[in-house]
């Protein structure tokens, strides 16, 4: 049996980790990306504040005073609040690449945002914070990882007639909107589950697997309808035959949030004819898609 004075040991030390982190937890994003004992497989080393990945970071958060005095970490409203609508969120993706271009056109600064959202995403989680917030973490993470992916293969600065319909970096920020907006989508839609499950296949570790088993046998996977918000089986929603994006319940609400999806849409399909360009390989076809991507940009 284990002897009294170590038990007792073992409960100051746990009512000392307690202490601290509510200490932690009050003030600062950098609570919740080291609370935790695993590192959830990455090497998160929290930057110093002139660092640009922790003004970025930074950015994503801020600190309010409850009614009872005392302070808690909320995501930005401003982010949280656009990843309800494509046009809000590009226009916050395009303010965010021209405030913190040091982070998303540098290959390792990206990478640290990446690791350090999806430790304080999975440790919020771990927590049983709610899902809330890690879902817009969950998007900040999957943006710059998208952003990155295209960096890697796009060649867009050879392409002159390309980018004369857009600048080169707005090329990049609008493809990766168009990659990112299907996983958004269902995240917004897919209530705690789908969340879990993005920060489960995202880190290395076990630390969500019991949560993310728990998810799926108590929830099934679901989504919302673009026009009347109402939630549904995945199964039981259509997606729009150009964008495969857009969602509904029926052709009724199809049809009635058409006047507002056109323009997205023609967006969306745009993005998706740029994203099979990009990783198109063989030669012919490639250039066949080129011609058809600004001869689609060009009408637009």
């Amino acid at each position: 049996m284990p002897s009294r004075k170590r038990a007792k040991g073992k409960a100051r030390k746990a009512k000392a980790a307690d202490r601290h982190w509510r200490e932690v937890e009050q003030y600062h994003w950098k609570g919740w990306a080291t609370v935790s004992s695993c590192n959830h497989g990455y090497s998160t080393i929290c930057p110093d504040e002139d660092h640009p990945v922790y003004k970025y970071i930074d950015e994503l958060f801020y600190i309010q005073t409850g009614s009872d005095g005392v302070k808690h970490l909320h995501v930005n409203k401003e982010f949280e609040d656009s990843c309800r609508g494509l046009w809000t969120l590009l226009s916050w993706v395009r303010k965010s690449f021209a405030d913190h271009s040091s982070v998303w056109n540098n290959e390792d600064h990206c990478k640290m945002a990446i690791d350090i959202l999806l430790s304080i995403g999975t440790n919020i989680i771990s927590k049983g914070a709610g899902s809330g917030a890690a879902r817009v973490l969950a998007n900040a993470a999957l943006l710059l990882e998208k952003f990155s992916s295209i960096v890697e293969v796009d060649n867009l600065g050879d392409d002159p007639d390309l980018i004369a319909t857009s600048t080169e970096d707005n090329c990049r920020v609008n493809f990766a909107v168009c990659s990112a907006a299907p996983m958004i989508r269902d995240l917004a839609g897919g209530k705690d589950r789908a969340v879990i499950r993005f920060f489960h296949k995202g880190i290395s570790c076990d630390c969500l697997k019991v949560k993310y088993a728990e998810s799926k046998r108590s929830s099934q996977k679901v989504g919302a309808c673009n026009a009347c918000r109402q939630t549904f089986l995945r199964t039981d929603l259509m997606v729009c035959g150009t964008c495969r994006i857009g969602q509904y319940c029926s052709v009724e609400c199809q049809s009635q949030a058409w006047k507002d999806h056109q323009d997205e849409c023609k967006f969306l399909d745009l993005g998706q004819d740029g994203l099979q360009w990009l990783t198109t390989q063989e030669e012919d076809a490639k250039e066949v898609r080129r011609k058809q991507l600004i001869m689609k940009c060009n009408a637009i």
